[in-house]
Order: C-alpha cells, then structure tokens, then sequence
C-alpha cells in the first residue's frame, strides 16, 4: 500500500522534472530532464514527497543568496523551471482565449517567446540579482548571452514569509508571462496594446477608489471630471489612446481641487502618474485554482491568502456566488433595457424610437430577425436601426454590471466571512475582477455575444436570450 502511494505521488510531481518546449510547428511537448528527475528522486524519501513541502524547499534553495553549494542552488532551479513551464503555457493558453476570441491569434503564436528553456544546462542568478550565470562541467560560471525567461520568473519572484501579498509561484508565473515584452509586442499589432495611465485612470471602479485615500480618491473624481468631459468633445471617429492631459487640464484640475501642496501642473501630472501606477497592479495573489489545463475558468473559487478554507466551505461559498451572479444578471437585464429606452426618450434625435425600443427587441430576440429587416419594417436605414437597437451595446451594459455586482458582492462575501483582512490590495482587485468576468462570461455572455453575430438570437437555449424574452413578456 506505502509503496502504491509513493508511486502515485511521485506521478503527480512529474512537473518538476518535464521542461515544455516548442517544437519547429509551433506545438509544445513536455521533455523528461534527467538531471532534475534523478536529484529531485535522490534528495526527498517518499515521506517528503508532497508538492507544497517540495515547492517550499526548492524555493529556499534557489533563492538562498547565502548557500555555498552553487551547483544545488542550480538543480533546484532546474527542477523550479520545469515546474513553472506548463503553468507558462497555460498562461498563453488563457491570455489568447480572453483576447482574441475571433482575430485568429493562437496560444502557439505565444509560445516560442516565453520557452526559451533547453534546459540543457543548471542556472543561477549572482548575489546582486541581475546576471543570469551559466555552471559548467568543470564548475565555471559563464554569464548567459540572454536571459532564460523561466530563470527570469524565479528570480523576480519573492516567496518569503515577509512579502506582504504571499504570492504563489504559479500565479507570479502567469502575471510574468503576461507582461512578457514580446508578447505585449505581438499583441499589440493585433491591436491589444496596453492602456495609457490616462485610459486607466478613466476606468477606476467604485470599490477600486475606496481603497485610496480621500486626497487621491478626490484627485481621480476632478480628474476625470475634466478629463473625461474634454475627451467626449473632441472623440472622432477613430479613438486614439487617451493622451497625458494638457497643461490647461492639469490647471483647471488644480483649481477644483484647490491642495494646498499641489498647485502646479507638473506637480499633479506626476501625483496622476503616482496613483496609475499604484492602480496598475495586474494579476496575481491567487491562491486557488481558477484555471483547468485548457486554460479556462471552471469554477469560481475565492481568492484568498489568510486563513484556510474547508472544502465545505468552499463549496458554500462558489453555491452562493452562483446565486449572486444569475440574480444580478437577471435584474440588469431590465434595468439596462429600461435605462435605453429612457436613454432614447431623452435624445432629440431618436425621442421618436423609444416608444418602439422593447418591440424591436422582441422581433430581434424572439423571432430572430435581423436588424436589416428590422429597419425595413419600420422604415429607416440599417445603420440607424443599428445605432438606435443596437443589442451588442444593451450586452455591453447587462455584463458590465452584472460583473461589478458581482465582484462587490465577493468582496463583501470576504468580509462576512473573515477569508481576507482589509484593505485589499490593489492585485487582488484586479485579479478577482479579471476572474468574475471569464466566470461570467462562460456562464453567460460568451454564447449570447455569438449569438447576436450570428444573427441566431432565436435559440431559446441560449440563456440570455431567454431570460430578456421572459423580462420583454412579462414588462410589454
């Protein structure tokens, strides 16, 4: 029986000595590392063999800047680089599903600029932590002409008791991978660049702002009072990136806030830029699996990193959120047709549509007609009818808010519950929103965002649709 169980454990630990590599067709296999099976089998007795003490250890050894044995420093990180390989390419995987759905981008595309790692050879970084050095046969130290990516991750990632947000490795690995420069790079010709500080500061949320200060939260409302209202005056056609604010902006913004030790423009630019890049905080503390080997989110589980959580609990906790979610969803739905129609009622262009706005939807949704013949029905153009119905928009605004309900209903499940200690940290935010919305939109809108390109809206299977066709019976 001990020995099945040792078998059965060291199965599960094949990841620290399988290194992912690409092949010349652009596809990723998993390559057995001798070296790193053999000292990873000679170092742990089966009593030992458990992934966390593993992890534990293998990151004490290669972080140690203190040990003498350079040449175990270096097999542990061998060991550590097969590790966080296959949690690279799941970070690829994931990165392309969430981005680039329908523009033909691959998570292969991605591959060949993150394993880099032949793992041919033991790495360690020097005592100053910026030279990656390569140990020789004869134990030389040969600095690397380029950085490995896989040693690169390691090295940046801080594991000790001390650090304040207790980040995991696997997901230290997917925030890396995803700031990757040359996947950034690739993305970007794709049009998936990074947002400005100016476009971030536009799109601070609620339950973000409560984690500033009222002096920084006071910045960002006139900030994007100014802002905001100067950049819907001068929109075109084509939206460029948000630009850093004039110096007349900047000026007015001074006047309004009225700070004592803010009173020049230079001075509040660089208080702005301060408080983006304390709000550009991406991805990563946590500490649950959200993310199957597909890349995808299976459950929603909630992030957390101070005190252990029970399955039973875990499970009362994802039941409940599943709960939040289909009821947030289904009262947005009736709030965002209602403020549309509203919306148009206040328009002096399209007053006219209102009245018309639910019955249009209903031949949309129910009856699977197309905008096009919507628009001949009622007797004006198409790209009016699109404007004025638009249904991509109204999927817009039910989504948005039902995952901003949904995130503050997590946040307050935390509290309740004591899972996390306050204030959230800027990561976590970002993180468990990123989360919420492959969760909601698995749960919701992916289909229902197919189905309106498709113009297939009459598949009553599809639960948005459904659950709008039951809102428009009851509310006509």
């Amino acid at each position: 029986m001990l020995k099945q169980q040792t078998i059965s454990i060291l199965e599960q630990l094949t990841s620290y000595w399988q290194l992912y590599q690409v092949r010349s067709n652009g596809t990723e296999y998993k390559k057995n590392i001798e070296m790193a099976e053999k000292w990873l089998k000679d170092s742990y007795d089966s009593e030992q063999l458990t992934q966390e003490k593993i992890l534990h250890h293998l990151l004490d050894k290669f972080k140690n800047t203190l040990s003498d044995n350079l040449t175990e420093k270096g097999k542990a990180g061998l060991c550590l680089r097969c590790y966080i390989s296959e949690h690279i390419v799941t970070a690829c995987k994931k990165r392309a599903n969430l981005l680039s759905r329908n523009q033909g981008v691959t998570y292969q595309a991605l591959l060949p600029f993150v394993l880099d790692d032949d793992g041919q050879s033991l790495i360690i970084v020097d005592k100053e932590g910026k030279q990656q050095l390569e140990i020789t046969e004869n134990q030389q130290f040969i600095p690397k002409s380029h950085d490995i990516f896989t040693v690169e991750i390691l090295n940046s990632y801080k594991n000790s008791s001390n650090n304040k947000v207790k980040l995991s490795l696997r997901n230290w690995t997917y925030l890396k991978t995803k700031q990757n420069k040359k996947i950034v790079e690739f993305l970007s010709e794709f049009g998936f660049s990074n947002v400005t500080d100016w476009s971030l500061l536009n799109r601070v949320r609620q339950y973000q702002l409560q984690q500033l200060t009222e002096q920084e939260q006071l910045i960002i409302k006139v900030y994007r009072e100014v802002y905001k209202r100067d950049r819907r005056q001068k929109q075109t056609i084509l939206r460029n990136k948000c630009q850093p604010p004039s110096v007349e902006q900047l000026q007015e913004m001074i006047d309004k806030l009225n700070i004592e030790t803010i009173k020049k423009p230079d001075t509040l630019l660089n208080e702005l830029q301060r408080i983006a890049k304390q709000m550009r905080g991406v991805v990563v503390s946590l500490d649950s699996k959200i993310m199957d080997k597909e890349g995808e989110t299976k459950t929603l589980e909630v992030p957390y990193y101070d005190v252990p959580i029970e399955e039973k609990e875990k499970l009362e906790i994802f039941n409940q959120i599943q709960a939040n979610l289909m009821q947030s969803f289904k009262v947005n739905i009736g709030k965002a047709i209602e403020n549309a129609r509203q919306k148009l009622q206040r328009s002096k262009s399209y007053s006219a549509y209102a009245s018309q706005y639910k019955s249009v939807l209903k031949s949309f949704y129910q009856e699977g007609k197309s905008i096009s013949q919507i628009a001949k029905e009622i007797g004006i153009e198409q790209y009016k009818a699109s404007r004025i119905f638009s249904p991509k928009n109204l999927l817009k605004d039910v989504r948005q808010q039902t995952i901003d309900d949904l995130v503050d209903s997590i946040l307050k499940l935390i509290k309740e519950r004591k899972i996390m200690i306050e204030p959230f940290d800027h990561n976590y935010l970002t993180l468990l929103t990123e989360t919420v919305e492959q969760y909601a939109d698995q749960e919701i809108f992916t289909e229902a965002s197919a189905k309106i390109m498709t113009s297939t809206n009459n598949n009553h299977e599809n639960l948005y649709t459904q659950t709008l066709i039951e809102y428009l019976t009851q509310n006509s």
